[in-house]
């Protein structure tokens, strides 16, 4: 197994409180326990083990994301000295990227201008306008997180580099305007962002009309795809790559190995951190940075899993002519405390309907010829989903499902 990516929980602390969030308003309350920042022991043991992995494995390039809670209630100091050691300890013999995940609530000018020093990509945090932001994104009193966020923004965007190389994160909310999103990213002048699916299991309620996410997508792939001034729409590049052969960007998608680990405050190793909807103390693995080398987590099951899950599908999803594209989705939305991870996912037929729309409208700019000779078939949604309604899931995969509680 190769890591090339760990997701550094350097704050498990938030200020703060989306209602939706896995971490401090799902069933898992171990943040609890956890120390509220990372410390300087943590951040040697990690930088020492990667250093080791990416020997031993011959990985050439490896990418941090600083993440929490809110990983701007850290001081600026501990991104100083993070950027520092590992200078020292890679030697520019493995190129490493750094990335933070904020809420940009703290997003002032001196960090603005440090992360712009230290080659830190900003990643933020937010769900469309003001309107539908306040649905979720609150501070803990209640008051609009939102102007904070676009001030965030602003400061950022007085350095080039962020301009560049700044994204937006934003969970789909069906309810709102697909159109005036797009709009609302355009103007702000944002040239990166990608799309979240909710995190959620088969165990809890989602009010979804069949495929109201692929729905509302939809609306925004076609206004995108004619846009003569495309900004980059990381779920939309990944599918096209995908439909060429290429790797999809993040783990959400696609058939290839999940190469990412998040570390908590403590230094304890896990599977991805949306897993945490699953239950109480479902990513915990009995690993630690400050005991074992990242070479060790392959001992994990459920990490051994994740690494593998794009391609331990189910019987039904491995009939499925996009299993190769899809590769089951975020693995959460396959999730029930019954079967485990013996489901298809709960957007199943939004992926389905979505990637088959992307690749008609992709495809039909491609000769028919050229389709023909590469055995490439037009398929349309309406029938193809019928046929899946038939296929049979009456094998029980007992790996998948030995997940259950």
């Amino acid at each position: 197994m190769k890591c090339q990516s760990l997701i550094l929980k350097v704050a498990s602390r938030c200020n703060l409180n989306c209602t939706y969030c896995y971490v401090y308003n799902q069933d898992d309350k171990s943040y609890i326990i956890q120390p509220k920042f990372m410390s300087g022991e943590i951040v040697d043991a990690v930088i020492n083990k990667v250093y080791n992995h990416c020997r031993d494995n011959h990985i050439e390039e490896f990418l941090f994301v600083f993440h929490g809670g809110e990983p701007l209630l850290l001081k600026p100091a501990f991104y100083n000295t993070f950027v520092e050691k590992c200078n020292l300890k890679f030697k520019n013999k493995i190129k490493i990227h750094y990335t933070i995940q904020t809420n940009a609530t703290l997003l002032n000018d001196e960090w603005c201008l440090l992360f712009k020093e230290l080659k830190i990509q900003i990643g933020i945090s937010i769900d469309g306008t003001k309107k539908y932001n306040d649905k979720f994104r609150l501070y803990k009193n209640g008051k609009s997180s939102f102007p904070d966020v676009i001030t965030g923004i602003k400061n950022a965007f007085n350095y080039k580099y962020h301009k560049e190389s700044l994204g937006l994160l934003c969970v789909i909310n069906p309810t709102m305007d697909p159109l005036e999103l797009y709009s609302f990213i355009k103007t702000m002048g944002v040239k990166n962002i990608d799309f979240l699916f909710p995190y959620v299991t088969h165990d809890q309620e989602l009010k979804n009309l069949e495929t109201e996410y692929s729905d509302w997508l939809i609306n925004i792939f076609n206004e995108w795809y004619k846009d003569n001034n495309k900004i980059n729409i990381r779920m939309f590049n990944g599918f096209i790559s995908s439909l060429f052969g290429e790797e999809y960007p993040t783990d959400l998608f696609g058939n290839f190995e999940n190469g990412l680990l998040v570390i908590e405050t403590n230094g304890e190793i896990e599977p991805v951190d949306y897993l945490k909807v699953c239950g109480e103390k479902f990513t915990k693995t009995g690993l630690n940075i400050l005991k074992h080398e990242i070479s060790m987590v392959s001992d994990s099951k459920l990490i051994n899993f994740y690494y593998h899950s794009h391609k331990k599908l189910t019987h039904k999803c491995n009939q499925c002519i996009i299993k190769e594209i899809c590769g089951g989705g975020n693995l959460a939305a396959r999730y029930s405390k019954k079967n485990g991870f013996d489901n298809s996912s709960v957007f199943c037929k939004d992926f389905l309907k979505l990637i088959l729309h992307i690749q008609n409208v992709v495809f039909s700019e491609i000769p028919k010829e050229i389709l023909k000779k590469e055995n490439i078939e037009i398929i349309n949604y309406f029938n193809y989903v019928k046929k899946i309604e038939n296929f049979h899931n009456n094998i029980e995969n007992e790996f998948l499902k030995s997940f259950a509680i």
